[in-house]
């Protein structure tokens, strides 16, 4: 599970209240202000859905690895099928030449 700094830094990358996130998780105000304070906390299911409605917004939680547990906005693939912005915008359509491909029938026909 995930840590109070992380959440408040993950709402801070959102921009998000403490009331949008109790909304979006769907639990109560005093739920994440006492979290986030250290007062107490929640139970699992609670913990769990505020995780969740900060990953569902494209936050992505870093487990401790030496420099301590973080939070950061996931990289989200922008362009067609799943690649990046400017994967996508390298991309180019196939040349005219290389689209008309002749039929079997125009093959045997030249042949003759």
């Amino acid at each position: 599970m995930f840590t109070p700094p992380q959440c408040r830094g993950a709402r801070g990358i959102l921009d998000w209240t403490q009331e949008r996130l109790a909304t979006e998780a769907q639990v109560s105000l005093s739920t994440v202000k006492d979290f986030e304070s250290g007062r107490r906390t929640p139970i699992v299911n609670n913990l769990a859905a505020m995780q969740r409605a900060l990953e569902a917004a494209g936050i992505e939680f870093i487990p401790e690895n030496g420099g301590g547990p973080g939070a950061r906005l996931r990289n989200r693939p922008t362009g067609l099928g799943g690649e990046s912005k400017s994967a996508a915008l390298t991309k180019t359509a196939p040349s005219r030449k290389a689209r008309q491909r002749p039929s079997v029938g125009r093959q045997k026909a030249k042949a003759r």
